[in-house]
């Protein structure tokens, strides 16, 4: 009956531990921005749409997406084996005279990219960390109304 008693305790014990650790862990995740990080995210994405470089990323995106006739980027464009498949076995879908002016264009868009992302740090992080209708609040002034 003693040794009962022990295990049960030890359970209890257990079971509290795991419970405080849950409560801790549900308590260190965001959801999402405060009010006063959201109105700090718009406005350091207003101030980024108004950078040199987002202009020459945003240009170099819209270009690689009228080459490759589509309406988003394919995700083979972030891995060069993959993209380099990709490009060769749909250069004729393309606007692309060549698998080289592809990759030009290519190599363009991700240092614009990562730029981009350097220069903005933290508002990146932000995003990450927003909910969903917060991000759609955050990229608003640029969307003009234009639906998500």
């Amino acid at each position: 009956m003693k040794n009962i008693f022990i295990i049960l305790i030890l359970c209890v014990n257990c079971l509290s531990i795991k419970a405080q650790a849950t409560e801790e862990r549900d308590n260190t995740i965001q959801k999402g921005l405060t009010n006063v990080e959201l109105q700090k995210a718009i406005e350091t994405y207003v101030k980024m749409t108004e950078t040199e470089t987002y202009k020459a990323n945003k240009k170099a995106t819209n270009k690689m997406i009228d080459k490759l006739n589509q309406k988003v980027i394919p995700k083979e464009i972030m891995n060069d084996n993959e993209w380099e498949r990709w490009i060769a076995e749909n250069l004729n879908t393309t606007k692309f005279i060549s698998i080289g002016e592809a990759n030009k264009l290519r190599t363009l868009n991700l240092e614009l990219t990562k730029k981009q992302y350097a220069e903005n740090a933290e508002l990146y992080v932000l995003i990450r960390k927003a909910t969903m209708s917060q991000r759609h609040e955050i990229l608003k002034p640029e969307r003009a109304g234009r639906p998500f």
